[in-house]
């Protein structure tokens, strides 16, 4: 499986944000159970929302 695709169409990052809808996050999730490469991928956009949110939690507080 390319996780390629998913990162490219911005699903993934959907997926982190609790944007994605309900038969694609599903899709996802069953991937996840069996991907590596996909989970890292994952909780690299994980980090980048994180580290945003900080990002703009100090810049207006």
């Amino acid at each position: 499986m390319d996780v390629t695709y998913y990162i490219q169409n911005g699903m993934l990052e959907a997926y982190a944000l609790g944007t994605l809808d309900s038969k694609n996050a599903a899709e996802i999730e069953e991937l996840l159970q069996s991907n590596i490469e996909l989970g890292e991928a994952l909780e690299e956009i994980l980090i980048k929302i994180d580290g945003n949110q900080n990002q703009t939690l100090h810049s207006t507080g």
